[in-house]
């Protein structure tokens, strides 16, 4: 028999929404439960009901807390690019991309929020927030390589590698295989953006 390690007290929160974030990225917004939340954190499922009113205020409290992480991961990337005068490295507008668009529950996570916001107007603002995040490192990583930076280009390949981020997605189960397909697309999109 095995047993859980107790979650530290003033941690409940914290676990529960990293249990939200992994049961939407593994089962998908709707049939994500209160009680495998409660399981997947470690808690019990009255301490759902004590730090989020309802299953509802839970899921926008993950996602928020999902899309602010990112915008925090991004506008670190965009900082350490500029100090540093390259994008390539660590923790730059590359390394932030590829976190952004080759880690499969990052993807899934963002588009069943954009799937949701097409639903429910209580997410439509933070899939424009996630959306925008995806452009700004887009644009960034753009400007890095020295490539001219428009609007229309910036969201056109902003879609397209998210298009192929979901088709990564169906394809490979897998997290390791996903991440080495993602990042093997990634450096072929900006090699062959160089080089055109």
């Amino acid at each position: 028999m095995t047993y859980k390690q107790p979650v530290k007290r003033g941690r409940g929160r914290h676990e529960l929404i990293a249990s939200t974030l992994r049961s939407i990225a593994s089962r998908g917004l709707h049939a994500t439960t209160l009680r495998d939340i409660a399981a997947g954190a470690g808690l019990s499922l009255g301490s759902t009901t004590y730090h989020f009113p309802d299953r509802a205020a839970l899921m926008v409290g993950a996602l928020e807390e999902h899309v602010t992480d990112t915008e925090r991961v991004i506008a670190a990337a965009d900082v350490i690019s500029r100090e540093r005068r390259d994008a390539r490295t660590d923790g730059g507008v590359h390394s932030a991309l590829t976190a952004l668009l080759a880690d499969r529950d990052r993807v899934l996570i963002r588009h069943e929020l954009r799937l949701e916001a097409t639903r429910d107007p209580e997410y439509r603002d933070l899939h424009v927030r996630s959306r925008a995040v995806v452009r700004r490192i887009v644009a960034s990583a753009l400007r890095a390589e020295g490539q001219a930076v428009s609007d229309a280009a910036v969201n056109a390949l902003a879609t397209a590698l998210e298009d192929a981020a979901i088709e990564a997605a169906v394809d490979d189960e897998d997290p390791a295989s996903f991440t080495a397909a993602m990042t093997t697309h990634l450096d072929e999109v900006f090699a062959a953006r160089i080089a055109g």
